[in-house]
């Protein structure tokens, strides 16, 4: 039995379009531009920037004095404007939208019960979500069967699920949720160009690492998928142990005798139906300098899929970036949100 219904798409398209009419989803606007890189290193990687005030856009509600704050977890409210699904593998997960979203159609999965956003993916998890990315992608192909795009080496718009683990890798829920969205046309990350380039889907183990892109800064650990995993639902445990194995290495830490000041573990995790990627977090947060001036910048796991925003205390940064191509600022941030790339470099036996 399928685990979402065939008509999905059509129905997360229509709950959002009424949502987005009654102010349930509040849709920011926001303009986004593609930028290629200007490191000779990074050969033909593009960044998709976004800007948008997002603070002057939120609805702002009055504070009161007499209230004591509270943490808020929004995905223990019931919200039937915004779900989608209510009860998905026996009643473990919850499919709901995004009520801030910057891209439309922007989907949670949530579970129900209150987990912490620093649990390890369960094979649940992860068969939830590429059966969520197999759901829709195809629904999503067939209606494209009459584009006929020549340029075969720009991807049509799929979809990706990304989960970010910690508390560097950019969370700002602490209950567990995967989310998934509509990647921007024409968006060819460094993880399309590596599996084009190796494509064979393999589990990583002692004798075969994962794939690492040597043109990025950053370490990074990645995996092509098979076609078809409907019938095989360990597989992609096996593919994510390896990879989080792999990244652990960077949390190892043995000169660092005070546990309190070691780096928690964080990561980002992303997913299509092409590919698996764990990208090991040392921050969230980092500061970047362009043309003398300094500015703080933030991601979760999106930036590692080239997609970055900047907010209105940032839009300088964006305006100039644009006007003289020049990515440095992103490329920075980026190795500085990670770990350096080791390319090359041999894993120890202990980190399998």
């Amino acid at each position: 039995m399928s685990v979402y219904p065939k008509t999905l798409k059509k129905t997360v398209t229509d709950i959002y379009n009424k949502a987005v009419s009654t102010g349930s989803v509040i849709k920011f606007e926001s303009s986004s531009k593609f930028l290629k890189t200007s490191n000779s290193g990074e050969a033909n990687l593009k960044y998709h920037l976004t800007f948008c005030d997002i603070d002057g856009q939120k609805p702002q509600k009055p504070e009161r004095e007499d209230v004591v704050k509270e943490k808020f977890n929004p995905f223990l409210k019931q919200e039937p404007e915004l779900t989608v699904l209510d009860n998905i593998m026996d009643n473990e997960y919850k499919l709901v939208l995004n009520k801030y979203p910057i891209v439309d159609e922007h989907l949670l999965l949530v579970t129900q019960k209150e987990i912490p956003q620093s649990s390890l993916l369960t094979p649940n998890d992860l068969n939830a979500a590429y059966k969520l990315l197999k759901t829709l992608q195809q629904e999503f192909d067939e209606d494209e069967e009459d584009d006929e795009s020549d340029d075969e080496d720009v991807k049509k718009s799929r979809y990706a699920v990304f989960y970010n683990c910690g508390p560097n890798s950019g969370f700002s829920i602490d209950h567990k949720h995967l989310q998934c969205i509509k990647l921007p046309n024409k968006l060819k990350t460094y993880q399309d160009f590596l599996v084009q380039e190796y494509p064979e889907p393999y589990i990583p183990n002692a004798k075969r690492e994962p794939l690492e892109y040597e043109k990025v800064a950053f370490a990074n650990f990645n995996i092509p998928l098979p076609k078809d995993l409907s019938k095989d639902d360990e597989y992609l445990v096996m593919c994510y142990v390896s990879l989080l194995q792999r990244s652990l290495s960077f949390f190892q830490q043995w000169d660092v005798e005070d546990p309190k000041e070691r780096l928690p573990t964080s990561y980002s995790f992303i997913m299509t139906t092409d590919w698996m990627t764990i990208i090991p977090r040392s921050k969230s947060v980092a500061e970047v300098e362009f043309e003398e001036k300094k500015y703080t910048l933030g991601t979760n796991a999106l930036g590692y899929l080239h997609m970055l925003l900047f907010k209105e205390e940032q839009k300088e940064l964006y305006e100039g970036m644009l006007a003289k191509k020049d990515s440095t600022p992103v490329e920075d941030f980026l190795l500085n949100c990670g770990f350096p790339n080791n390319f090359s470099a041999a894993p120890a036996e202990s980190d399998y």
